[in-house]
């Protein structure tokens, strides 16, 4: 799953996806995957499929850094809902490759409940 960039010898669109629970990401970043040097990404889509239920806020961030928010920052993980970012400020081209993370961040009483996935869709520059 992550590892090496991922680069198909074919003109397509390219994706990276991950899963991530209230238990394997809760302040923790995860490797979504890594995007190939010369990549653009079109767009960013977490889909929140089961509520994460912390006492007061449940936030989601997508970067370029374990802790970073470059491709989407502080996206609200409190509902069912689907959190798009169309072509995020960091679209690129990206400059070498670049590993991409996804974390959820609560406050309050620690959540019981939630589950996501992010999907990262991008061109290579082949």
């Amino acid at each position: 799953m992550a590892g090496n960039a991922r680069q198909y010898h074919t003109q397509q669109t390219h994706f990276l996806r991950l899963p991530f629970t209230f238990a394997t990401a809760s302040g923790v970043s995860l490797k979504v995957g890594t995007l190939p040097a010369g990549a653009r990404v079109l767009r960013q889509t977490t889909f929140v499929e089961t509520a994460f239920n912390a006492g007061t806020t449940n936030t989601i961030n997508v970067g370029y850094s374990a802790n970073g928010t470059d491709v989407l920052n502080a996206g609200a993980g409190g509902a069912i809902a689907t959190l798009v970012t169309a072509v995020p400020a960091a679209a690129g081209p990206i400059a070498a490759d670049t590993d991409v993370f996804v974390q959820y961040n609560q406050t309050g009483g620690a959540a019981t409940a939630g589950a996501g996935t992010v999907v990262i869709e991008y061109v290579p520059n082949i």
